[in-house]
């Protein structure tokens, strides 16, 4: 019985039932052995089916284990680099078709094909299960809905060295008690209050001041005077939004100076002296990353913020783009900064003053620049042009003068993690 072939034995056992049912030459006795017959035969043939698919099937298995091992280990690595490197949509079509090769392995031992007419859309929910993926896009920016005007500003003083300075001035009496808000470098930390960052003007000022600040894009900036638990300072903000002002963290959370949160921010944008070409509007609603408090204020990578408006004063002026630029974007990229700077060429905060010059360094979460600036300025947004037809993406925060560590001045990078928070406020508007 054991040397009958699985034809003959699928044969015999269909015979034998055969016999026990439907042959009318058998008495019921006969007919009943036919059956026990039939059922020792069915036996044998499921015992015989299932040694010869284990023996065909035991190769295979252990193949597609080995090819699912390594379709594994390239998962990792797909994986890794999503994570660093922040790859576009064609890395996840990829990453599809990958998994659609761990289908076609399965499918040697489990006929998923006959259950999918079209597994394509399964395949690609299954990679953004595993590894869920913001593409982290740049956000939106806008020129605002007030009429445009020629930029005299865009048009003669974008240029280094051109321009007029206003002439030092006397600080006001009623400005002795103001400080320009700025962080240290973590060399200097220690300082209680650290020195003003007068270094911060690389060689000769080649700053220049905004004329028409109630054209785009520096009715986007804003001066801010701020309240805190040890009196009044100034900074830089900018609009990310309609409701949604960037600037440095120390501008709202600062110890060594300000001594702890600010208690409100006045906020007027495109500001030129006592001409307000917005009105100032005051916030009392802040937000920094949590680790930026986690450290007191010392870490350079947190140092950022922002302040959330009651009412959409962005739909008038309107918003920067934010951008995650990478090292080949950056690199030797001529970047622009304007901010309110707390020195006489600024008449103490209430001038916005411009520069640009070419990234310098860049770090994983800095890039540094010659580009001259002054307490007051933290905040200011640092931005690159893409076109000649005012398409701007800032690609990071201005926060730090010279000291310390740090040789130039330099900006908190847009980075991943800040792109993220930024897009998590813009939803809370």
């Amino acid at each position: 019985m054991n040397e009958l072939d699985i034809p003959t034995l699928f044969q015999v056992t269909n015979d034998c039932f055969e016999n026990s049912s439907n042959n009318q030459a058998f008495n019921a006795e006969q007919r009943l052995q036919w059956f026990i017959k039939g059922t020792e035969y069915r036996q044998l043939l499921v015992r015989v089916v299932g040694k010869k698919m284990t023996e065909e099937l035991a190769p295979k298995i252990r193949d597609a284990n080995q090819r699912l091992s390594e379709i594994s280990q390239r998962l990792k690595d797909v994986q890794e680099t999503l994570r660093n490197y922040n790859k576009t949509i064609q890395d996840l079509i990829t990453l599809a078709e990958i998994i659609g090769q761990i289908i076609d392995l399965a499918s040697l031992v489990i006929p998923l094909r006959s259950m999918m007419s079209n597994p394509t859309p399964l395949v690609a929910e299954f990679a953004r299960e595993l590894f869920p993926l913001e593409l982290l896009t740049p956000t939106e920016g806008s020129t605002g809905s007030d009429p445009g005007e020629p930029f005299f500003s865009a048009s003669k003083l974008l240029v280094k060295g051109q321009g007029t300075v206003p002439e030092f001035l006397a600080m006001p009496t009623g400005a002795q008690n103001i400080i320009p808000a700025y962080a240290s470098s973590p060399g200097a930390a220690r300082l209680n209050p650290p020195p003003l960052p007068l270094e911060s003007i690389v060689g000769r000022d080649d700053r220049v001041r905004i004329l028409d600040t109630h054209n785009t894009p520096w009715r986007m900036i804003c001066s801010l005077s701020i309240q805190g638990p040890r009196g009044s300072f100034v900074g830089t903000g900018w609009f990310a939004g309609p409701k949604t002002i960037i600037t440095a963290g120390h501008c709202i959370y600062e110890e060594r100076q300000m001594g702890g949160w600010a208690t409100q921010i006045q906020v007027s944008p495109g500001r030129d002296g006592n001409n307000f070409p917005y009105p100032p509007v005051t916030s009392q609603k802040f937000e920094v990353p949590e680790e930026w408090v986690a450290s007191r204020g010392t870490n350079p990578d947190f140092d950022y913020g922002v302040i959330y408006l009651d009412e959409p004063l962005g739909e008038r002026t309107g918003w920067f783009s934010v951008a995650i630029a990478d090292n080949n974007r950056l690199d030797r990229a001529a970047v622009n900064l304007s901010g309110y700077p707390y020195d006489a060429a600024g008449g103490f905060g209430i001038y916005q003053l411009f520069h640009r010059d070419l990234v310098s360094d860049i770090g994983d979460s800095r890039f540094y620049y010659a580009i001259d600036t002054y307490g007051g300025q933290s905040g200011a947004p640092v931005w690159i042009e893409l076109d000649n037809t005012g398409n701007r993406q800032v690609v990071g925060v201005h926060t730090y003068g010279i000291g310390g560590s740090f040789q130039l001045n330099s900006a908190t990078r847009i980075t991943p993690t800040i792109l993220t928070d930024i897009k998590q406020w813009l939803k809370k508007q």
